[in-house]
């Protein structure tokens, strides 16, 4: 599939599970936008079925808001980034250092 969605589900692969090699074939990252209880709905959507979900790192949420879901619980622009970032690394040789090079995405 040249598509991914980027949930936290239980059968979900850990973005630096995935070769790079393999990211190259994907084209589309799908992101659900929603409150986590509606999130949970939608991941059933029947366009959904059958697509590899990815899931990123533990990260806390940074400046955006707390809720009673716990602080790993993140905004959907957090999520973006950190998926971004975390795609950075693993996927450009950043070896594990980060200088800022999508930072731009939070503003």
């Amino acid at each position: 599939s040249n598509s991914v969605v980027l949930f936290p589900a239980s059968d979900a692969v850990p973005l630096s599970d995935i070769p790079p090699s393999k990211w190259e074939g994907i084209q589309h990252v799908i992101i659900i936008d929603s409150t986590w209880i509606t999130a949970n709905q939608i991941l059933t959507d029947t366009r959904l079925e059958g697509m590899p979900r990815v899931v990123i790192s533990d990260e806390q949420t940074t400046f955006w808001r707390y809720h009673n879901l716990g602080e790993t619980c993140l905004s959907t622009l957090e999520c973006i980034y950190h998926f971004a970032r975390q795609h950075w690394q693993h996927t450009s040789g950043g070896g594990g250092g980060y200088s800022g090079e999508v930072d731009a995405l939070c503003f």
